[in-house]
């Protein structure tokens, strides 16, 4: 159930920045094993077809949504919401955690990506 505007987030600072690094790390480690096995055609990045490289990326977040659920016992909405209200966004660590990640793909220097993605 999502929560209110005005309720306090249900994750601390600190355990929604930890939350947020760890599926970082293991986006960083699927999305480059995508790029070796050829399905990141979805983002014109690789030989494959677009189709099935997003539909690979989707399979990959969901299955990520699934650990991060049964590793912290948080859904996707609670640390979205606890992401947005924290404004971690903002922290110096998390921007440098998001460009770093873009360098190390290939993606230049510009912001951007999902919460909970």
């Amino acid at each position: 159930m999502p929560q209110s505007s005005d309720e306090p987030p249900k994750l601390t600072r600190a355990k929604a920045k930890e939350i947020f690094l760890y599926s970082e790390e293991k986006k960083m480690q699927s999305m480059e094993q995508m790029m070796k096995s050829q399905k990141f055609g979805a983002m014109g990045m690789g030989g494959g077809d677009p189709m099935e490289g997003m539909i690979e990326m989707v399979v990959e977040q969901s299955k990520l949504s699934d650990e991060i659920y049964f590793k912290f016992g948080v859904d996707d909405d609670e640390f979205n919401s606890a992401m947005m209200k924290h404004g971690l966004m903002n922290d110096p660590e998390i921007q440098r955690t998001l460009m770093a990640n873009m360098q190390k793909l290939g993606m230049g220097g510009g912001m951007g990506g999902g919460f909970g993605m």
